[in-house]
């Protein structure tokens, strides 16, 4: 009896939380298409848009409108040729 008691106070808790932390569906929802800095050449010394610090000298990459994203895409702190089939 207690047991069952239990589970049905557990499964009314689980019930109320899921619903607390449920989020919306917002699968449908349209934005501005984000701005998307590719990055270019096999290595940084070959990318106009690779950086190792932030400096007012260096021009900007993209520029976005409020609300608009902007994805970087990125290279590993090495900036190598190697990758998991590598051998040492």
């Amino acid at each position: 009896m207690k047991l069952q008691k239990f589970l049905s106070i557990l499964t009314v808790f689980g019930l109320a939380f899921g619903a607390a932390s449920a989020r919306a569906d917002t699968t449908n929802v349209k934005g501005p298409a984000p701005v998307v800095v590719k990055k270019q050449g096999a290595h940084c010394k070959d990318d106009d848009h690779c950086f190792n610090r932030y400096h007012p000298a260096i021009p900007m990459a993209a520029r976005a409108k409020p609300g608009q994203h902007i994805v970087f895409e990125t290279r590993d702190a090495l900036d190598t040729d190697f990758d998991f089939e590598s051998i040492p």
